[in-house]
């Protein structure tokens, strides 16, 4: 296994902004205030890493939206993650509306949390602090992606995350 830590230099804003914080290696991210209907911010690699990989944050919500996803960028998809729920957002809303979210008791986007997915050519997993947390489905074709982290905020407005750290590894 080889553990790549992507430091800030390594990660690029597709949309909000992204400043570094004090400690090396984290950063905050910052929503667009565009209009409509959420505000969105995410950061992705510069690099692509190989499928099966696993990337791993360590982050927290620091605006009011507890009801807005947080997410982590994979092949295909994005998994979402907000206080008490999960799911997987294959980029077709019928599929997410039917499969709906899953309960995450505990989980509380404003308190600092070890999120890791781990994504191969058929599964996305994904431990919370250690624990199992979901398991997805996930056909993929694809041998490489740029991975990346990102949430969701009220529209019209600026909010924040601060990711403390996060690393890629290539399984």
């Amino acid at each position: 296994m080889k553990a790549l830590l992507l430091v800030l230099a390594a990660f690029a804003a597709t949309r909000g902004t992204m400043e570094q914080a004090k400690a090396p290696g984290s950063f905050f991210l910052a929503t667009e205030a565009a209009p409509g209907r959420f505000s969105d911010g995410e950061v992705i690699a510069n690099d692509a890493v190989s499928i099966p990989f696993r990337i791993d944050v360590v982050w927290r919500r620091l605006g009011p939206e507890a009801g807005r996803s947080m997410h982590v960028t994979v092949a295909d998809a994005v998994v979402l993650i907000k206080s008490g729920k999960i799911a997987l957002y294959a980029f077709d809303e019928a599929k997410l509306a039917e499969a709906g979210w899953i309960a995450l008791p505990g989980y509380d986007t404003h308190q600092e949390h070890a999120v890791s997915v781990t994504q191969t050519a058929s599964e996305i997993a994904v431990t919370i602090d250690g624990k199992p947390a979901a398991k997805f489905a996930l056909a993929t074709a694809r041998t490489q992606i740029r991975p990346g982290v990102g949430m969701k905020g009220a529209p019209g407005f600026r909010t924040l995350i601060y990711v403390r750290a996060m690393s890629v590894t290539a399984l």
